[in-house]
């Protein structure tokens, strides 16, 4: 049996781990999962709910789909499963409050 060659992909999923972190924090902040939850789907409508650039809406939310938390149809961002229960305001298992 080969041995595999040395990687450096766990290390920089470690180096990058904040860039996640921060993207979901600033998500949290601007309350963009609650917003999508009242009806914003689009970049323009969360930018005025969030009190935000359209242009960082847009960098955030294509953030926060990349990690799994929204999906994107379009120009039509949705929550998950997940980041209904957990990262709405309204939901009781709200834990957005950790941050």
């Amino acid at each position: 049996m080969e041995e595999e060659s040395p990687s450096p992909a766990s290390i920089f999923e470690i180096l990058n781990g904040h860039q996640r972190t921060a993207t979901l924090k600033a998500a949290i902040e601007v309350e963009l999962f609650t917003a999508i939850q009242e009806g914003n789907h689009e970049t323009f409508s969360l930018a005025k709910r969030c009190q935000a650039s359209e242009r960082g809406i847009r960098i955030l939310s294509d953030g926060i789909t990349m990690l799994g938390l929204l999906h994107k149809n379009g120009t039509r961002y949705e929550l998950t499963p997940e980041s209904e229960m957990f990262l709405t305001k309204s939901s009781p298992a709200y834990v957005g409050g950790t941050v």
